[in-house]
């Protein structure tokens, strides 16, 4: 039997429902509503998933369950719950980006570096984070200091490390190995695990760190049921503290002769690790050739915003007569725009939107994709004229569609593009730094991928028509912007 068959079958019995009746309410004959309570049949829509739940007077707690049930019936646990965690995520976003994070235990009574022995055993939490403490912060504190991490992100949780590495006073590198999972769901939670590890390095971003995740593959089942032997590992140039993943038992080691041989085993899992994500920012010190190539030849590309990407509306001209001067290598960013835009324009497809960025933008006039410390914002009629033009994609092939239910409240500091073999995401922190991450890794892409093109039939976007609809009223309609735009012209001739 299915989910949905042994829960609606529990149902039935349990409210005493007259099989005859349920059918005809239905509008379905009595033999295959008992095919759908013996599993044999699975609800053709989930029109019928509704009418069965009218029927028996469900309560929305149970009404949740069934209509759950159902999805994971249609879809399979690993598709339901991989899309129900990227829907969290995006949800979710700025609490992922910046986090609760737990206090350092407090300093040791002495410094690590002073002690005369090489090798000293940790016992307990409190050493092993005091130990780690002293590293980071002596690594830190020179002008090009290097981290080096070998530990789950769950690990690092409990270890204060993002308020720490805040702070440090110079540059600092730090080269992250994670295992990910190359199996479905590792765990009775049933959550994505990689991307619960994308989750929580995310954080990294913003801190003024050049952080660079690496991954290998393993099955997580087995990898945490395995008997590793100190599998946690901060390193630095002088000194590197290794612990179990419990946080009972580790050792602060020192010397030449003890770090020599874990800084060239560290060094092979890192050659033969594969980058998580590159990340770009978008700063006046950026190097415009290390941007990133961010156009997308295909035509199955969903770019999901919370305001509408009006890029593909813009010509090079009229981008360049907002662009600061200050924008960093000015002249090749327009030429790399120039032909991004000639591909955007005839890339047949997908942009999905909110209704807060939307109205965000008519007020504002600022694009997401442009730090507003580079751009001067489109004025009054110009927002107008680029919202046409942006309606008309629609009717050139492009599927124009505006978020609703859950996916309203879209964050407004998350970009992502996505497309089959290639995806990126944006986001802005609390310091007003853009950040591109380019998802290096398969699986990651996938599931964000299916997530996208999953949404014509969630449920959580307007059809054309009802957008087309909407956008048309906001440009013409009473209260629009036109009427805005009408008295500011007005005002200008006065």
């Amino acid at each position: 039997m299915s989910n949905f068959s042994t829960l609606l079958e529990e149902l039935v019995h349990a409210k005493r429902v007259n099989v005859n009746g349920l059918s005809s309410y239905c509008g379905m004959d009595r033999s295959t509503m008992y095919k759908l309570i013996n599993g044999t049949r699975n609800p053709g829509s989930f029109a019928t998933v509704r009418k069965i739940t009218e029927y028996l007077h469900l309560t929305p707690v149970e009404t949740r369950e069934i209509t759950e049930a159902y999805e994971i019936t249609r879809l399979g646990h690993e598709v339901y719950y991989s899309r129900k965690d990227i829907l969290e995520f995006i949800l979710n976003f700025q609490d992922i980006q910046n986090p609760p994070q737990a206090s350092f235990a407090a300093r040791a009574e002495f410094s690590f570096f002073e002690a005369k022995e090489n090798a000293l055993p940790l016992n307990g939490r409190i050493s092993i984070l005091s130990a780690l403490h002293n590293i980071v912060l002596q690594e830190a504190s020179g002008p090009q200091g290097e981290f080096c991490i070998l530990a789950q992100p769950e690990h690092l949780e409990s270890l204060g490390l993002i308020p720490l590495l805040s702070i440090s006073c110079g540059i600092l590198s730090i080269r992250h190995v994670i295992c990910i999972n190359n199996a479905s769901f590792p765990n009775r939670s049933r959550h994505n695990y990689n991307l619960q590890c994308l989750k929580r390095i995310i954080p990294f971003y913003g801190i003024g760190c050049q952080y660079k995740p690496a991954y290998y593959y393993d099955n997580m089942r087995s990898h945490f049921s395995s008997f590793n032997f100190m599998p946690c590992i901060f390193l630095t140039r002088q000194s590197a503290v290794i612990f179990d993943y419990k946080m009972n038992n580790g050792f602060f080691l020192q010397g030449v002769e003890l770090l020599e041989p874990i800084h060239r085993q560290f060094q092979e899992i890192w050659n033969r690790s594969a980058p998580l994500m590159r990340s770009f920012e978008l700063s006046p010190d950026s190097e415009i050739y290390h941007f990133p190539d961010l156009t997308f030849s295909g035509q199955r590309t969903y770019i999901l915003g919370f305001e509408p990407c009006v890029s593909a509306c813009l010509t090079p001209d009229f981008l360049g007569s907002h662009l600061s001067p200050m924008f960093p290598n000015r002249d090749t960013f327009l030429r790399q725009c120039a032909h991004s835009l000639q591909i955007l324009s005839k890339n047949q497809g997908s942009c999905y939107f909110s209704l807060n960025g939307l109205r965000y933008f008519l007020e504002s006039g600022y694009l997401y994709e442009v730090p507003k410390n580079f751009f001067r914002p489109l004025n009054k009629p110009e927002r107008i004229q680029v919202l046409k033009k942006f309606r008309m994609l629609s009717g050139s092939g492009k599927n124009i569609r505006m978020f609703r239910g859950a996916l309203e409240g879209f964050p407004p500091n998350f970009h992502l593009i996505i497309s089959p073999g290639t995806g990126y995401l944006i986001f802005v922190n609390q310091k007003n730094q853009y950040f591109y991450l380019l998802l290096e890794e398969q699986n990651l892409l996938c599931a964000f991928y299916d997530f996208a093109s999953s949404l014509d039939d969630s449920g959580l976007i307007y059809s054309p028509e009802d957008t087309d609809k909407y956008l048309k009223e906001t440009i013409n309609g009473e209260g629009g912007l036109a009427k805005i735009c009408q008295n500011f012209q007005s005002f200008y001739h006065c």
